[in-house]
């Protein structure tokens, strides 16, 4: 039998057997996740793929600078959960999201990796060059200025509050019934 690809091969590849995100990026070397980790929306696309504690861990260590000691993370999740604390380490070890350091009097610890926390903290707080397409985008044609918008949402929200109290609208303008005979 020949070993050409067929239309049926393309469709099944033999070589990768990743269910998931989580599963691939276990794959891949830490050198790789670090190339991969400078780009924000990576960082942001694992971190939403982590489980809800491991998401809880990342954030409580984004804005620490030193590591912190691994009986104190522990300490973060109650001991009934211990086995998905343990699973939890796993994943981040893994994932290199973080990795162990060790404390001033020969405690081990935990720090984030720095390529990933630089990153997310650029994804979450905002900065750093733009990601998205939105540089591509086609200019509005019809723009709206600071004293229009304004304007605007001060109307709607005579709309709303004019609705709450039962009177009548119509178009967004307010129309009172008066009496025609006003003396």
């Amino acid at each position: 039998m020949s070993s050409t690809i067929t239309g049926k091969n393309l469709l099944r590849p033999n070589s990768l057997q990743c269910t998931n995100l989580q599963e691939y990026l276990k794959s891949r070397s830490p050198d790789t996740l670090n190339k991969l980790y400078h780009k924000p929306p990576i960082c942001l696309a694992v971190f939403r793929e982590l489980p809800v504690i491991a998401k809880h861990y990342v954030m409580r260590l984004l804005f620490v600078e030193q590591p912190v000691p691994q009986a104190v993370i522990a300490s973060w999740c109650s001991k009934l959960y211990f086995e998905e604390h343990q699973k939890v380490v796993q994943v981040l070890n893994e994932l290199y999201v973080w990795k162990e350091a060790s404390i001033p009097g020969g405690l081990p610890g935990w720090t984030l990796n720095s390529t990933f926390k630089k990153n997310l903290k650029i994804v979450l707080l905002g900065g750093g060059k733009p990601w998205t397409m939105s540089n591509q985008l086609e200019t509005d044609s019809k723009p709206r200025d600071v004293a229009f918008l304004d304007s605007y949402a001060l109307e709607r929200w005579e709309c709303v509050l004019h609705y709450m109290v039962g009177s009548q609208q119509q178009e967004g303008k307010i129309f009172l019934k008066l009496s025609k005979n006003i003396s």
